[in-house]
Order: C-alpha cells, then structure tokens, then sequence
C-alpha cells in the first residue's frame, strides 16, 4: 500500500507541473525569441543587439515595442518592424551593463500587453576580449662576468635563451560577442619599459584564425630570443594582441628577474591585466 501511494503521489506531482507549465506557456504573448550582441564600441561603452520575438496572436495592424532594464533602474525603448507575427529590432544600443533584462509588448486596437523575454549577463569591457595562453618550453641560462666598472669586481650576469613558442588563442567563453585578432605579436619588455627591446610578428597566428577560428600553435620552434640580463633587472615575454575591434592588450608569457647575488627568480602572481611599464 505503501508503495502504491507513493507512485501515485509521484505521477499526480508531475502532472501537476506539466499543468503548470502548458499554463504559463499559454500565459506568454510570444512562442519564441532571440536576443543577440552582434557588434559593440569600448569607447563609447555600448553594445549592439539584435532582438526578434514570434507573437503567439497579432493581427495586421499589431505592432510591438522590445523594452531593456539595465541593473541601475534605466530603461531604453526601440521599436520593432513586424512581418507575419515576427517582430525584430536590429541596430539597437544600449550602455554595456552586468545585466539586461530584455521584455516586449505588443498594440493592437489601442490594447497592450507585455512579456518578459530573456535577460543577457555580463554585458561589460572586460569580457569583450579574447582568450589568450602562451609560453615558452625551453629556457636556458648561461652565466657571464662583466666588469661594470673599472674599478668594480666583476658581476655575474645571465645570458638568457627562449625558444619552443606555444600559443593558444580563442574566442572568449563568457560572451556573446567575441572579436578577432588583426595584429599578433611576441614582444619583449625590460624592466619597467614601455617600448619592447625586440618584437617578433607571428603571422601563423593570423592564418590559422582565417582558417578555423581559434589558434592551437605548440613548441614552435621558429621564434626564439636571446638576451643578456644583468643583477637587479627583469625580462618580461608577452604576446601582444590587436583585434578588430582597435583594442590592444598583452598577455605575459613568461617573466625572470636577475637579483643582485645573480640568482634568477620567477615572479609570481603575473597579473592578468599587465601592460608594458607595469612593475611585476
């Protein structure tokens, strides 16, 4: 007996959601949408987007307006151009925002009525970017003494080798809109210098885009660099990144610094966000 009730409070519980869920189905003014960022400017701090919702019921002369509420009360209006109950927004801007609350309504004869439609999440600068991991498989270090002075002992300094490149670049995976690399570079920084001592273009990067729309490049042999480090001074390694877009930002692949005793050590922590002339 037991049993029995069991089952039957199970299957009266489950048709008890299906119920509710044809009830709110038949509640919604629109059998689907779609909301997507289709372009965005970090300067002026907008996205675009691309809105279109299937009315359930219109009739010819229904027309609808999409509705956005960003995360600090504002909202902004477009008006939508409907053919056969499908009512769409293109071009539409609005501020980038954490979150965006999209609903529609729809007129006919005077009567509106409206509905929520989907909500789009991390809408900010930070996350238009691209995914970027890289680093060098092979570094080697040779000691060197140099008299720095003429009346100094002599110092040890490290002659420094990188080869064995690997990069990995892809669109980024918590957005909706992801731009394209137009400019791949590997530069190096010393100390805290703005302008890189050598830079190498890596154009494979920008072929294998063209081609599959990521970049998988491991323990490339091709690009090496050699330099000479002396006590007190860092070496930062970064791929330096341009997309379509006319954003620039680095990666660090790999960072060393020499101290005084001569010793090499690996900075930790490497922030996320370096730019040339950032102490590490």
């Amino acid at each position: 007996m037991y049993g029995i009730e069991s089952s039957v409070s199970g299957q009266i519980g489950a048709l008890a959601g299906q119920i509710r869920d044809l009830l709110d189905e038949d509640s919604n003014l629109f059998a689907v949408s779609q909301a997507r960022v289709t372009d965005y400017d970090l300067a002026a701090g907008t996205v675009t987007l691309q809105v279109s919702a299937q009315a359930k019921s219109w009739q010819d002369n229904t027309t609808a307006l999409f509705t956005a509420l960003l995360s600090d009360g504002r909202q902004f209006s477009a008006e939508a151009s409907g053919k056969n109950g499908t009512f769409t927004a293109q071009n539409w801007t609005l501020p980038m925002d954490q979150e965006i609350l999209l609903s529609a309504s729809l007129t006919t004869d005077g009567v509106t009525a409206a509905d929520q439609l989907e909500t789009l999440y991390d809408c900010l600068p930070g996350n238009f970017r691209l995914d970027v991991w890289g680093g060098f498989s092979q570094t080697d270090w040779a000691n060197q003494w140099r008299d720095f002075q003429s009346d100094s002992w002599p110092q040890t300094s490290k002659k420094l080798t990188l080869g064995g490149l690997s990069l990995s670049i892809s669109h980024g995976g918590n957005t909706y809109f992801s731009p394209s690399p137009s400019q791949v570079e590997i530069c190096f920084y010393r100390n805290q210098e703005t302008v890189p001592e050598s830079s190498v273009p890596v154009p494979e990067a920008l072929e294998l885009w063209a081609e599959a729309g990521f970049v998988e490049m491991y323990n490339w042999t091709d690009y090496t660099f050699t330099c000479e480090l002396l006590p007190g001074e860092t070496l930062t390694a970064a791929v330096c990144i341009t997309d379509d877009h006319g954003q620039t930002t680095w990666t660090i692949l790999c960072a060393y610094r020499l101290d005084q005793s001569g010793n090499v050590q690996t900075p930790q922590d490497l922030p996320a966000d370096w730019q040339p002339g950032d102490l590490l």
